[in-house]
């Protein structure tokens, strides 16, 4: 009888010391498994608050040129004279610059932004540079150009509620 004891001591011992290694092992992947899927929902709304800031940035910059655009677009109207392509040309060196800035928050956006969003803001920059070739023609006297910079203008608007449709639907598929 005390042998049966004994074994059976033995094995109910055995039994626990192998279930207390497999509930040890299964709660250290647990664990990790846990840990990986809290390091990805961080890592991925780290990207998603980066694209949206970038996002933000270049809207608020497209925005931003709406007054410049008014301006232009009375100084266009004016009759032709030395004091209207002088204005002019100063447009064009703020239109510039403006430009530069765009493409300064375009390349984040080629960076971290999603796909459609990438095709919006190209598409934005493209047209953006004919609006500023398009300006240079009518400083230098193309009497179609007036009418050019407003359509692009337009164009450029609706280009704008595109990328801002898009950025909108990049953020909430995340």
């Amino acid at each position: 009888m005390a042998d049966s004891t004994l074994w059976v001591a033995a094995i109910t011992g055995g039994t626990a010391v192998v279930a207390s290694w497999m509930t040890g092992q299964y709660t250290t992947r647990a664990a990790r498994e846990q840990a990986q899927c809290s390091a990805d929902a961080h890592r991925q709304e780290k990207l998603r608050e980066i694209q949206r800031t970038a996002y933000l940035d270049l809207i608020q910059h497209a925005q931003s040129l709406a007054p410049m655009e008014r301006n232009i677009s009375e100084l266009i109207e004016l009759p032709a004279s030395e004091e209207r392509t002088a204005e002019l040309k100063k447009q064009i060196v703020v239109a510039h610059k403006a430009r530069f800035d765009f493409l300064a928050l375009k390349r984040v956006i080629f960076l971290e932004g999603a796909p459609q969003v990438k095709k919006c803001a190209d598409e934005l920059d493209h047209l953006f540079r004919d609006y500023c070739v398009t300006l240079e023609q009518a400083i230098n006297g193309d009497e179609g150009a007036p009418y050019r910079l407003d359509l692009l203008y337009k164009q450029g608007d609706e280009a704008l509620q595109r990328l801002i449709l898009e950025a909108g639907r990049s953020l909430h598929s995340m």
